[in-house]
């Protein structure tokens, strides 16, 4: 698997879309086929199958009525740790995706995805916060200072 993301990397350079999940900007800057990199609050379900040897995981990633999807098996982390502790649950991290399918409706944009990598998330290349409208519409989180005074 690195050979084969160390290959694909050679020859194109992955578009992140962090910072770019509008319904309005989002369908000029991709289409299918293209390499993504989407860094933030991921939300991770189990899918049940009858083959116990799979370990399912459906992965989204939503903001401004944006939703990317991808389903992988969990089996295929590389640790114990990653399968139990933040391939479950909402986890902040960042993948590189492969878009397969797009759908527009009225009130939504979906991407549907094969996640390619995934790991925890990098600061430095999301710089855009989706939480500030929730701030400013007064249902923001509450919010404390454990920092050293």
């Amino acid at each position: 698997m690195t050979h084969m993301l160390s290959s694909l990397l050679e020859h194109t350079v992955p578009r992140n879309i962090s910072d770019d999940l509008d319904r309005g900007t989002l369908p000029a800057l991709i289409t299918s086929g293209d390499i993504i990199f989407v860094q933030g609050r991921h939300f991770f379900s189990s899918v049940v199958t009858p083959d116990p040897r799979e370990d399912l995981v459906r992965a989204r990633r939503s903001a401004n009525r944006v939703d990317i999807h991808f389903v992988f098996n969990r089996h295929e982390g590389t640790s114990g740790s990653a399968r139990t502790l933040w391939l479950c649950g909402p986890q902040t991290l960042c993948g590189v995706l492969q878009v397969n399918r797009i759908e527009r409706s009225e009130t939504r944009y979906q991407i549907y995805a094969t996640v390619l990598a995934i790991r925890s998330a990098h600061g430095e290349l999301k710089t855009r916060m989706y939480e500030d409208n929730l701030l400013r519409s007064g249902l923001g989180f509450d919010c404390v200072d454990d920092s050293e005074e």
